[in-house]
């Protein structure tokens, strides 16, 4: 898999500390056994990133995806993934799973008004960064980034 080394830099210094964190206070509720299922895959998944095997950490991370399909944390790191290799497409697309799934979290959504801006969907990314207003009205970046799109 063909990856951008900055990219792969951002995902592991920025991405990944904020989505083990995500995981850990994810509000969709799992049955016990499939909740070990999931967090056994998905500390694979980080572990596979961690050491550059990124065909694997995607598979894993595939996995939990079916695991919980509502998972910010997962979505937030393919969305990186897909990113870094140029499929775009699937980024945005899991960028705005991220988004809608952990609407408070202002990374994820900052990352989603990126890839937005990236494939210059700019009415995409007022409504994505409005929403996110909505949940931080003191996020001075998030106000910046509106005034930009406007």
């Amino acid at each position: 898999m063909k990856i951008k080394p900055l990219f792969l830099l951002w995902i592991f210094a920025f991405l990944l500390p904020a989505t083990v964190h995500s995981a850990k206070k994810e509000k969709q509720v799992l049955p016990a056994l499939e909740q070990q299922n999931f967090d056994y895959y998905y500390y694979a998944a980080i572990n596979s990133l961690n050491t550059g095997k990124l065909d694997n950490g995607m598979a894993y991370l595939l996995h939990c995806e079916r695991l919980a399909p509502k998972n910010a944390a997962v979505h937030a790191l393919l969305s990186s993934i897909y990113a870094a290799t140029d499929s775009v497409n699937q980024a945005v697309a899991h960028a705005k799973a991220a988004s809608e799934n952990e609407p408070e979290n202002w990374i994820y959504t900052n990352d989603y008004i990126a890839l937005l801006a990236e494939v210059k969907s700019f009415d995409e990314a007022e409504k994505a960064v409005k929403r996110y207003i909505k949940t931080d009205p003191w996020n001075e970046e998030a106000w910046e980034i509106y005034a930009l799109l406007l």
